[in-house]
C-alpha cells in the first residue's frame, strides 16, 4: 500500500513491496516478474489471513516499507537494495540485486530485526544511501535511516547501517522520547561534505515536533 516503487536504471528493474508479504522485482521491458522475496522478519503465520473471506475486517501490513537501491557509483559493479517492513513490523533487510534475473539465496545479504541499543522501530522513511566516514582514511557505503515508530526505547534515533553486511555502524540517539511520550525519527536528508563524496550532516524530524541536525 505504502511501498513506493524504486527503479534501477543499471538493470532496468523495478522494485516494490506488497501486502502479499513479498518484495517484488519486475523487468520494465516486458513487465515480467524476475523474483519475489519474503523477508524472514515478517510474521509468516499472518500470511494465511490473506485468503480469508473476512480479511478486510482485520487488515494486515506486510512488506509495506520504502525501498532504496545503490547505484554503481556508490557501490562499483554492484547494486545493493535496502528495504524495510514499514507498517508491517520492525526491521530492515539487504539484498544484492546486481543480477536480478538470476537472484538466489546467496543474494540475501542480511536482515536486521533489532539494534544493540533496542532502537529499531517501524521504518517508514526511505533510507538515504551514501558514503560515510568510518575512519580517517576509510569510507563505507551506508543506509542512513530514521528508526521510525514503536521502538523498544521509544526514542528518536538515527541509524547508520552498512549496505553490504547490515552491520550497524552507528546509532545516534537524540534522547527525545519516553514510554509516556513515544518518539521516532522520520526519513533523513543527507548533505555531502566538502569532498563531494561522503556525508557530513543529516537532517530529520521526529514525532514530537523536533528537527534534528546530526554531525557524521
Amino acid at each position: 500500500v505504502n511501498s513506493s516503487p524504486f527503479y534501477v536504471d543499471d538493470t532496468q528493474t523495478l522494485y516494490v513491496g506488497g501486502n502479499d508479504g513479498m518484495m517484488h522485482a519486475f523487468n520494465v521491458a516486458d513487465g515480467k516478474e524476475l523474483f519475489a522475496y519474503v523477508p524472514g522478519l515478517i510474521k509468516m503465520a499472518d500470511l494465511s489471513m490473506l485468503s480469508r473471506g473476512d480479511y478486510e475486517n482485520s487488515h494486515r501490513w506486510y512488506v509495506d516499507g520504502p525501498i532504496a537501491v545503490t547505484d554503481r557509483k556508490l557501490t562499483p559493479s554492484a547494486n545493493y537494495l535496502v528495504g524495510s517492513l514499514g507498517r508491517g513490523g520492525k526491521g530492515m533487510y539487504g539484498l544484492n540485486v546486481t543480477n536480478p534475473a538470476s537472484f538466489g539465496n546467496a543474494d540475501v545479504r542480511w536482515e536486521l530485526a533489532e539494534t544493540a541499543g533496542n532502537n529499531m522501530g517501524m521504518v517508514t522513511g526511505r533510507p538515504a544511501l551514501a558514503l560515510v566516514n568510518t575512519s580517517p582514511t576509510a569510507k563505507t557505503a551506508a543506509a542512513i535511516v530514521g528508526n521510525g515508530v514503536n521502538s523498544t526505547n521509544n526514542k528518536a534515533v538515527l541509524l547508520v547501517v552498512n549496505v553490504q553486511t547490515g552491520a550497524v555502524i552507528r546509532e545516534i540517539n537524540t534522547g527525545a522520547g519516553s514510554a509516556s511520550q513515544p518518539n521516532g525519527l522520520s526519513a533523513p536528508t543527507a548533505i555531502l561534505g566538502t569532498d563531494g563524496k561522503s556525508v557530513d550532516y543529516v537532517y530529520a524530524g521526529d514525532l514530537l515536533g523536533n528537527v534534528w541536525k546530526f554531525d557524521l
